[in-house]
């Protein structure tokens, strides 16, 4: 697997999870 990737994956989570509203999403994390 790539572990690029993966940790693109578990940035993306964390997002979700802090912040369910896309607009917001940016604020949460930096990918």
């Amino acid at each position: 697997m790539d572990e690029k990737k993966l940790l693109q994956n578990i940035a993306e989570e964390c997002c979700y999870k802090r912040c369910s509203m896309p607009y917001l999403r940016s604020l949460c994390c930096n990918t």
